[in-house]
């Protein structure tokens, strides 16, 4: 939204912190990774709308993933 001035349905700049660790067995059949996602679990919108105009303005959005974790892990055959 660079450029638009005034729009209701503006967001400030933001950063995620992400981390990724992952392990490989000696014989690279054997991987697990353990991934974070949004570490601080900072609150974002990743898309907007606003309908109905400056009178009768009605903003939609569409929050960001909250703070999550995966472990993944598998062997090749």
């Amino acid at each position: 939204m660079n450029g638009i001035s005034g729009y209701p349905a503006k967001q400030g700049s933001y950063g995620l912190l992400d981390l990724r660790v992952g392990w490989n067995s000696e014989d690279r059949l054997w991987k697990a990774e353990m991934i974070a996602r949004n570490l601080t679990d900072r609150q974002y919108i990743t898309a907007a709308a606003d309908y109905g105009g400056p009178a009768l303005s009605t903003l939609i959005g569409r929050p960001g993933d909250p703070r999550t974790f995966v472990f993944q892990a598998s062997r090749k055959f």
